[in-house]
């Protein structure tokens, strides 16, 4: 079975006129949503996955562990930001105090 090769796609040289090339914006609002919340919380690295339409973000001061958060929606992704950074403040405040609210001699 021997077939001779031919020129495919739009590419090739019989082609009548070169096809336009359109570049898309996918999910326009939900990425400008991410660039405007990475611009408000300059603690974070905030952006839009268009595969997974998931908003993510990411802490960008010292941690541990690297501190990841996504979710569904901005205003979802901005409830958890908050609640992270009080978690990290409240551990911070219960390391360096006592019971009862007292410095802790270091």
């Amino acid at each position: 079975m021997n077939r001779t090769p031919r020129p495919r796609g739009r590419h090739r040289d019989q082609a009548a006129t070169p096809t336009e090339f359109r570049r898309h914006f996918w999910d326009r609002q939900a990425r400008s949503a991410a660039h405007h919340l990475d611009q408000r919380w300059h603690g974070w690295t905030v952006m839009y996955g268009t595969g997974s339409r998931l908003f993510y973000a990411f802490a960008a001061w010292p941690f541990p562990k690297p501190l990841i958060l996504s979710t569904a929606t901005a205003a979802e992704l901005e409830k958890l930001m908050c609640e992270a950074e009080m978690a990290v403040i409240l551990r911070r405040e219960a390391a360096t105090t006592g019971w009862a609210g007292q410095q802790v001699a270091s």
